[in-house]
Protein backbone atom coordinates (compact mmCIF):
# COMPACT_ATOMS: atom_id res chain seq x y z
CA UNK A 1 0.00 0.00 0.00
CA UNK A 2 1.74 3.06 -0.73
CA UNK A 3 1.56 6.22 1.28
CA UNK A 4 -1.82 7.37 -1.27
CA UNK A 5 -4.01 4.72 -0.70
CA UNK A 6 -3.92 4.80 2.95
CA UNK A 7 -6.68 6.93 2.87
CA UNK A 8 -7.42 8.03 -0.68
CA UNK A 9 -6.92 5.54 -3.47
CA UNK A 10 -6.97 7.41 -6.55
CA UNK A 11 -9.68 5.18 -8.10
CA UNK A 12 -12.22 5.44 -5.34
CA UNK A 13 -15.01 7.39 -4.21
CA UNK A 14 -15.99 9.41 -1.36
CA UNK A 15 -18.62 8.83 1.25
CA UNK A 16 -19.50 11.10 3.77
CA UNK A 17 -20.38 9.17 6.92
CA UNK A 18 -21.62 10.63 9.99
CA UNK A 19 -19.36 9.60 13.07
CA UNK A 20 -22.09 11.22 15.74
CA UNK A 21 -24.75 8.72 13.63
CA UNK A 22 -23.29 5.89 12.87
CA UNK A 23 -26.40 3.31 13.08
CA UNK A 24 -29.12 4.28 10.66
CA UNK A 25 -31.66 2.32 13.16
CA UNK A 26 -30.58 4.61 16.09
CA UNK A 27 -32.77 6.49 18.08
CA UNK A 28 -31.28 9.53 17.08
CA UNK A 29 -32.73 11.02 13.98
CA UNK A 30 -30.62 10.45 11.01
CA UNK A 31 -30.26 12.53 8.17
CA UNK A 32 -31.31 11.68 4.25
CA UNK A 33 -28.03 11.97 3.23
CA UNK A 34 -25.95 9.77 5.96
CA UNK A 35 -28.38 7.09 4.88
CA UNK A 36 -27.46 7.50 1.64
CA UNK A 37 -23.78 7.40 2.53
CA UNK A 38 -24.43 4.78 4.62
CA UNK A 39 -25.94 2.91 1.17
CA UNK A 40 -23.44 3.92 -0.97
CA UNK A 41 -20.65 2.18 1.21
CA UNK A 42 -22.79 -0.83 1.10
CA UNK A 43 -23.19 -0.91 -2.43
CA UNK A 44 -19.51 -0.18 -3.32
CA UNK A 45 -18.65 -3.58 -1.13
CA UNK A 46 -21.38 -5.13 -3.10
CA UNK A 47 -18.47 -5.40 -6.14
CA UNK A 48 -16.60 -7.86 -5.02
CA UNK A 49 -17.66 -11.37 -3.98
CA UNK A 50 -18.04 -11.74 0.20
CA UNK A 51 -19.59 -13.52 3.01
CA UNK A 52 -17.56 -12.14 5.80
CA UNK A 53 -15.96 -8.36 6.31
CA UNK A 54 -13.78 -7.38 8.79
CA UNK A 55 -13.91 -3.57 10.18
CA UNK A 56 -10.22 -3.21 11.65
CA UNK A 57 -9.49 0.51 13.46
CA UNK A 58 -6.18 2.01 13.00
CA UNK A 59 -5.54 3.23 16.29
CA UNK A 60 -7.18 3.39 19.60
CA UNK A 61 -11.14 4.69 20.13
CA UNK A 62 -12.26 3.35 16.91
CA UNK A 63 -15.97 1.87 17.77
CA UNK A 64 -15.96 -1.03 14.93
CA UNK A 65 -18.77 -2.58 16.44
CA UNK A 66 -21.35 0.55 15.61
CA UNK A 67 -19.47 0.74 12.53
CA UNK A 68 -20.62 -2.78 11.90
CA UNK A 69 -23.91 -2.68 12.96
CA UNK A 70 -24.81 0.64 11.02
CA UNK A 71 -23.51 -1.40 7.84
CA UNK A 72 -25.33 -4.64 8.79
CA UNK A 73 -28.78 -3.00 9.40
CA UNK A 74 -28.11 -1.24 5.33
CA UNK A 75 -27.28 -4.39 4.40
CA UNK A 76 -30.63 -5.88 5.92
CA UNK A 77 -32.25 -3.49 4.16
CA UNK A 78 -30.62 -3.95 1.12
CA UNK A 79 -30.70 -8.27 0.85
CA UNK A 80 -33.84 -8.57 2.65
CA UNK A 81 -32.05 -11.01 4.39
CA UNK A 82 -30.19 -11.55 7.84
CA UNK A 83 -26.66 -9.71 7.87
CA UNK A 84 -25.18 -10.65 11.11
CA UNK A 85 -22.48 -8.45 13.55
CA UNK A 86 -19.77 -10.95 15.62
CA UNK A 87 -18.61 -8.42 18.04
CA UNK A 88 -14.52 -9.52 18.35
CA UNK A 89 -13.54 -6.35 20.12
CA UNK A 90 -11.95 -8.69 22.95
CA UNK A 91 -10.91 -11.64 21.10
CA UNK A 92 -8.13 -12.96 22.55
CA UNK A 93 -5.74 -16.15 21.90
CA UNK A 94 -7.75 -18.41 24.14
CA UNK A 95 -11.28 -17.90 21.66
CA UNK A 96 -9.65 -17.85 18.89
CA UNK A 97 -10.53 -20.84 17.35
CA UNK A 98 -14.22 -20.81 18.16
CA UNK A 99 -14.10 -17.49 16.62
CA UNK A 100 -12.68 -18.05 13.52
CA UNK A 101 -15.04 -21.44 13.44
CA UNK A 102 -17.81 -18.99 13.58
CA UNK A 103 -17.07 -16.99 10.99
CA UNK A 104 -16.73 -19.93 9.15
CA UNK A 105 -19.42 -22.06 9.65
CA UNK A 106 -21.74 -18.66 9.59
CA UNK A 107 -24.31 -19.29 6.28
CA UNK A 108 -25.49 -15.63 6.65
CA UNK A 109 -23.62 -12.62 5.53
CA UNK A 110 -21.39 -11.27 8.43
CA UNK A 111 -19.37 -8.01 9.12
CA UNK A 112 -16.92 -8.41 12.02
CA UNK A 113 -15.80 -5.56 14.58
CA UNK A 114 -12.28 -6.39 15.15
CA UNK A 115 -9.99 -4.38 18.03
CA UNK A 116 -6.76 -2.22 16.85
CA UNK A 117 -4.74 -5.29 15.09
CA UNK A 118 -1.48 -3.74 16.87
CA UNK A 119 -2.48 -4.69 20.06
CA UNK A 120 -4.37 -7.77 19.12
CA UNK A 121 -2.46 -10.63 17.20
CA UNK A 122 -5.53 -12.59 17.39
CA UNK A 123 -7.53 -10.40 15.63
CA UNK A 124 -5.07 -10.79 12.33
CA UNK A 125 -6.53 -14.59 12.34
CA UNK A 126 -9.91 -13.34 12.39
CA UNK A 127 -9.00 -10.52 9.72
CA UNK A 128 -7.72 -13.20 7.88
CA UNK A 129 -10.33 -16.02 7.97
CA UNK A 130 -12.68 -13.01 6.59
CA UNK A 131 -12.80 -12.42 3.31
CA UNK A 132 -11.93 -8.92 3.07
CA UNK A 133 -11.46 -5.83 4.97
CA UNK A 134 -12.60 -2.35 4.92
CA UNK A 135 -9.95 -0.03 6.95
CA UNK A 136 -11.55 2.40 10.02
CA UNK A 137 -9.48 5.24 9.78
CA UNK A 138 -9.62 8.12 12.60
CA UNK A 139 -8.56 11.69 10.39
CA UNK A 140 -5.65 12.56 12.16
CA UNK A 141 -5.17 10.31 14.54
CA UNK A 142 -4.64 7.10 12.44
CA UNK A 143 -1.11 6.56 10.81
CA UNK A 144 -0.33 5.86 7.25
CA UNK A 145 2.21 3.12 8.69
CA UNK A 146 -0.15 1.60 10.75
CA UNK A 147 -2.37 0.96 8.19
CA UNK A 148 -0.21 0.05 5.59
CA UNK A 149 1.10 -2.50 8.29
CA UNK A 150 -2.39 -4.22 8.45
CA UNK A 151 -2.43 -4.20 5.00
CA UNK A 152 0.57 -6.52 5.06
CA UNK A 153 -0.73 -8.35 8.00
CA UNK A 154 -3.95 -9.43 6.26
CA UNK A 155 -2.96 -9.99 3.23
CA UNK A 156 -2.35 -7.95 0.26
CA UNK A 157 -5.29 -6.89 -1.84
CA UNK A 158 -7.48 -8.12 0.74
CA UNK A 159 -8.37 -4.73 1.92
CA UNK A 160 -11.64 -2.96 -0.38
CA UNK A 161 -10.99 0.27 1.43
CA UNK A 162 -11.46 3.28 4.59
CA UNK A 163 -13.57 4.43 6.02
CA UNK A 164 -12.27 7.24 7.57
CA UNK A 165 -13.70 8.85 10.57
CA UNK A 166 -13.85 12.92 12.01
CA UNK A 167 -14.10 12.42 15.45
CA UNK A 168 -17.06 15.13 16.69
CA UNK A 169 -17.58 15.57 13.47
CA UNK A 170 -18.54 13.76 10.07
CA UNK A 171 -16.45 10.89 8.48
CA UNK A 172 -15.39 9.94 4.77
CA UNK A 173 -15.19 6.44 3.69
CA UNK A 174 -13.08 5.46 0.04
CA UNK A 175 -13.53 2.38 -1.55
CA UNK A 176 -11.24 0.52 -3.94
Amino acid sequence: MGREHAIAPADTASLALAADKASPSSEAAVDARGTRDWERLWLAIQRTPWMSIALVPIGKGIETKRLAEALAEVGRQHLGAKVVVHDATGVAISTLQSAVAEIIDCEDRAIIALPPLTECPAGVELARAADAVILCIALGESTIAEAERVEFDVGEGRVLGAVIIRKGGASHGSHK
